[in-house]
């Protein structure tokens, strides 16, 4: 009788292996036909960090525990000279944007509005067309005047990007009035640190960003 229950014994565990097989290979099937990964993905990079060289630049702002964040330009854009904001009219080009990343979407904003008028470079289009290639060959393009507030994260590492030679720099922050918007934008000064308005015709330094 013994030997008889051994041996059921085994036949269902015989049995539930054989299912479980079974089971794990159809997951690893199904997996597949829909280009799903059959093993769990791997860790997350390691994380980086302020003063880091990385992306074509210097990062200056980082989060998500530094799998995210901000870039900045190794030097001043149009070769460190002073440059206008505006394309050559005084218009509205709602890029009122401010935050992570809104320099980017002001960026595109103001050169749609603002690109035909004169042909003449302005802030937004050398950042939109600076690009760069890392120690790897690795090219970056993808770099924009920063809004109101990544400018003011950019002057609070100052000293860590280095390079600045303007006193005051272009955000992409239009002013938020619809009168004072097709005159003025924001700016600040990389001296004291205080953000101001003024007229889009000046000429201020420009420094373009990226994110990653």
């Amino acid at each position: 009788m013994d030997v008889i229950k051994k041996t059921k014994q085994h036949a269902m565990f015989t049995t539930l292996l054989s299912f479980g097989i079974g089971i794990l290979l159809s997951c690893n099937a199904f997996a597949a036909s829909f280009g799903l990964p059959e093993t769990p993905p791997p860790p997350p990079s390691a994380a980086h960090f302020i003063n880091e060289e990385y992306g074509g630049g210097i990062v200056f702002y980082v989060y998500d525990n530094g799998q995210h964040g901000l870039i900045a330009a190794t030097a001043d854009q149009n070769g460190g000279v002073p440059i206008r904001w505006y394309g050559g009219a005084f218009t509205n080009t709602r890029a009122r944007a401010n935050g992570i990343g809104a320099g980017k979407e002001n960026t595109v904003l103001i050169i749609a509005n603002q690109g035909p008028v004169d042909g003449a470079a302005f802030a937004a289009t050398i950042c939109n067309e600076f690009s760069v290639k890392d120690a790897h060959g690795v090219k970056y393009g993808d770099w924009y005047l920063p809004s109101k507030h990544e400018l003011n994260l950019l002057f609070k590492q100052k000293a860590v990007v280095g390079g600045f030679k303007s006193s005051s720099y272009w955000s992409s922050t239009e002013m938020d009035s619809t009168e004072s918007g097709d005159l003025n934008a924001w700016a600040q000064d990389f001296n004291a640190g205080a953000q101001f308005v003024l007229n889009k015709d000046a000429h201020l330094g420009v420094r373009a960003i990226r994110a990653f």
